[in-house]
């Protein structure tokens, strides 16, 4: 299956792994897709919160069993909890553990806000093809 996000311009074949759906009442979701030159691309979307904490797991479980960079596209986020920020300083701190560079993708200035009111602006690289909203 290939994705296109024509916002972003970038085509990502996914999700590579079964992700269970969101837990019941759930307005979001986590996939794991490959990008075509074999960047692993997270896909965050919705809320991101408690309640997605099984699919996170499971991504998790995949993505270090990958070689090469990630990149964690949360341009599709609504909410972001402590959980979800959690989720994302995991995946930053196994790339660093490995060698491999890991980075967010576009995130609203909700998220943008919440790494910085956490004090992780050093720690979560971000990266912005678009202007913020």
């Amino acid at each position: 299956m290939t994705t296109t996000s024509q916002d972003r311009g970038t085509a990502v074949t996914g999700p590579d792994e079964v992700v269970s759906p969101a837990a019941p009442g759930s307005w979001g979701g986590i996939e794991l897709g490959t990008a075509p030159d074999g960047t692993s691309v997270v896909h965050l979307w919705g809320d991101v919160d408690a309640g997605l904490r099984e699919e996170a797991s499971v991504v998790m479980a995949q993505v270090v069993l990958r070689a090469g960079p990630v990149v964690v596209d949360a341009a599709d986020v609504t909410f972001l909890d402590s959980t979800g920020l959690a989720f994302v300083l995991q995946l930053v701190r196994a790339g660093e553990e490995e060698g491999r560079t890991v980075v967010v993708l576009d995130p609203p200035d909700g998220v943008s806000d919440l790494i910085e009111l956490a004090g992780m602006t050093d720690l979560i690289p971000v990266r912005r093809t678009t202007a913020p909203d």
